[in-house]
């Protein structure tokens, strides 16, 4: 896709964000077939795997700059996070439109086979209850009692928000077409996602959301010619984070307590994701804040959205620079649903500059998995408003 029509020759520049569905999950070679590369075989994939909006909406100075200063304008940038937490959605889709200014930005909204409800139960609870996991029964339960299956009702309030979103920045919604009638919805368009987890899309299901984007990006240079010079805005007061995910070389964490490693917590097609484990004896680690003024600290740490949940309920302790003292507890939550491994967020406390101690221990019952820290993100105190949920 070209900037301004074929006179121009200059190709429109992708950039994508996103969950395990953008990173390209269970594809032989995702860098060929996951929709952001479909789009631009040049394109930026910034997705990270088990992580949502948060972590983007509040690092995107650190997640763009991770490889050195990323100062490319890019002309289209995709949003995909449904279902989402909609204040981070929303937090991130305003810095991306301060720093892109006039980019092309488009929402992926997405109703897949997992939101399904069968017999009031999730798709996969019915599945392994009675089906025995097996696809081809779950076919003809759905072509013989359709009426049993229906979308969680929480899809269409947050199908709504993802609009207003779009609306507030000026961007557009791709929607993935799914029949509102659950059962026709998955005998039609099963084959767009993976046959196992019924989430991850196949690789027809990455075609047909690469021609989508393309679709809207052609009409909406049919409307309005896109500028042949683009603007590169800012990242506002920026932002410092560190995200072992990313990177297990990650810096901003110091610590000599032999009961804090960073260690693989899986690896799928050739990508470790590592997490900075603290034992069940609790310990420390030392983060700097290099600017000038007073931040914000979050920390991004696993959770397991099912049960039973096997990750500890953390009090955390944080000591600034300057002597004060905050506490926070990072409870785990149980979920009646299909067990998914996903990073969630606590807020901290305000550090000050320099180095500050953050001081890990465990309330109740001693559980199976170690407290695993994705990332740290330093964030402007004021932007804190936008994440409070």
């Amino acid at each position: 896709i070209l900037r301004d029509g074929p006179e121009s020759r200059v190709p429109m520049r992708f950039l994508s964000f996103g969950t395990s569905q953008t990173w390209g999950a269970g594809l032989e070679n995702r860098e060929l077939e996951a929709y952001p590369f479909l789009l631009d075989p040049y394109a930026r994939n910034a997705a990270i795997r088990a992580t949502g909006p948060e972590y983007p909406s509040m690092c995107l100075n650190s997640l763009m700059d991770s490889n050195g200063v990323d100062n490319t304008i890019y002309d289209v940038v995709t949003l995909e996070f449904f279902p989402t937490n909609p204040y981070y959605l929303r937090g991130l889709a305003r810095r991306v439109r301060e720093r892109y200014p006039d980019a092309i930005i488009v929402l992926y909204r997405i109703w897949t086979p997992r939101e399904m409800i069968v017999a009031g139960e999730s798709i996969f609870q019915f599945m392994n209850k009675h089906l025995h996991e097996n696809a081809e029964e779950l076919q003809t339960f759905m072509d013989e009692h359709g009426q049993a299956v229906y979308w969680n009702p929480s899809l269409m309030p947050m199908s709504e928000e993802v609009q207003e979103i779009a609306n507030e920045v000026g961007g557009f919604v791709f929607d993935l077409k799914m029949a509102l009638q659950a059962s026709k919805a998955y005998q039609k368009r099963s084959d767009w996602f993976g046959a196992t987890d019924m989430h991850h899309l196949s690789v027809k299901g990455h075609i047909a959301v690469a021609q989508g984007i393309k679709r809207i990006v052609k009409e909406s240079l049919a409307l309005k010619s896109y500028p042949l010079e683009p603007r590169l805005g800012t990242y506002g007061a920026g932002d410092d984070c560190t995200n072992w995910f990313l990177d297990p070389s990650a810096y901003n964490a110091k610590y000599t307590d032999p009961n804090v490693q960073i260690n693989p917590m899986y690896s799928d097609v050739g990508n470790t994701k590592f997490t900075l484990e603290i034992g069940q004896g609790g310990g420390e680690i030392v983060v700097t804040n290099k600017f000038e003024g007073d931040r914000f600290l979050l920390l991004s740490y696993m959770t397991i959205l099912g049960l039973p949940n096997d990750y500890p309920n953390a009090v955390v302790t944080l000591t600034t620079s300057i002597g004060s003292v905050y506490e926070a507890e990072l409870n785990q939550e149980d979920f009646k649903q299909p067990t998914i491994h996903i990073s969630t967020v606590g807020k901290i406390g305000v550090i000050t500059p320099g180095d500050n101690i953050i001081r890990f221990d465990f309330i109740g019952p001693q559980k199976k998995l170690p407290f695993r820290v994705v990332a740290i993100e330093i964030v402007p105190v004021e932007s804190v408003e936008i994440y409070d949920v």
